[in-house]
């Protein structure tokens, strides 16, 4: 697993894996390989998310039609090509007000 700071579990199609983590100063959506857990791909959306409550994403991601949404802990939505890790869409949404409840897509 990629090191990082995060409470999101992981999300998983075909041999992909998937994960939000919070390193660098940035929260990353990261692919992993999963037969050998080596980093396929890893894709920057947004900056470090800090808390009170616990800093990181929180989110899980959700794949559908090999596109995995991620969704991160300031209220970013970003859908994410799982082959390439490239940006099919960013929608910013409004500031969250977190309680430390876990959030999900789903």
């Amino acid at each position: 697993m990629p090191s990082g700071i995060g409470m999101s579990n992981v999300a998983v199609e075909g041999h992909r894996v998937v994960t939000l983590v919070q390193k660098q100063k940035r929260q990353w959506l990261v692919a992993l390989d999963a037969a050998t857990g080596r980093e396929v791909w890893s894709s920057d959306l947004a900056p470090e998310y800090e808390n009170q409550m616990g800093n990181g994403p929180r989110a899980t991601p959700t794949i559908a039609e090999s596109v995995a949404y991620a969704y991160t802990g300031e209220g970013i939505l970003a859908a994410v090509d799982m082959k390439t890790g490239g940006m099919k869409v960013w929608i910013l949404l409004h500031k969250l007000l977190h309680i430390g409840l876990m959030n999900s897509l789903l």
